[in-house]
């Protein structure tokens, strides 16, 4: 019986690390609500996002990179392709959801950039693992990621210099200028074929 009670211990204590590791972690941009603003503080800037109403999305997840620890004022900067439009390439091109495959690299091309904020302990825990499952995919092969998400929109309000407090807000705005970026507040991830197939919500 003592037996069992070490092992159910050491069960018990792997879920909860896996738990820790995924939802306790603080998200190191700090974001805060303030007013219509959302603030938030990278390596090199003070940013202030402006909020602009509730986004809704699920894409199929062609390419993703962690922005943690950097100048950019965002948690992740996905390269996406939008629901439908995967769905269609996936009824053109049966191995359009491996990674790795002939179709996928070839469509990567019409991917468009997303960058996501995550709101919440939950949401920076989802897409922390979002991006860890994506690579390991993108070096072991195996099924394409999509991602169901929800929050908000943003769009680049100010940028303070940490070090010299010069305005950086229009070398942040190329860099992002290309696709939205969300005040992510609620993320969903997993093979592609699942998501692709669920009712939108």
């Amino acid at each position: 019986m003592g037996m069992w009670k070490v092992i159910a211990f050491l069960i018990v204590v792997f879920v909860l690390g896996e738990l820790v590791v995924r939802y306790v972690r603080k998200n190191p941009l700090d974001p805060e609500m303030s007013g219509t603003q959302v603030a938030v503080e990278s390596q090199e800037f003070d940013v202030r996002f402006q909020r602009n109403g509730r986004f809704s999305g699920t894409y199929f997840v062609s390419g993703a990179k962690s922005m943690d620890w950097t100048r950019e004022p965002v948690n992740a900067r996905l390269e996406v392709i939008e629901r439908d439009a995967a769905r269609a390439y996936l009824e053109s091109y049966p191995d359009f959801h491996l990674y790795g495959s002939d179709s996928s690299t070839r469509l990567a091309a019409t991917a468009a950039p997303l960058a996501l904020v995550a709101a919440n302990r939950m949401a920076y825990g989802d897409l922390q693992a979002l991006l860890a499952r994506h690579e390991a995919r993108s070096r072991d092969g195996g099924e394409h990621l999509c991602i169901a998400v929800a929050g908000e929109s943003l769009t680049l309000a100010t940028a303070e210099s940490l070090e010299d407090g010069h305005d950086g807000a229009a070398s942040l705005t190329a860099a992002s200028s290309d696709g939205p970026t969300v005040y992510a507040d609620e993320l969903r991830f997993g093979d592609c074929a699942e998501l692709l197939a669920s009712p939108v919500r």
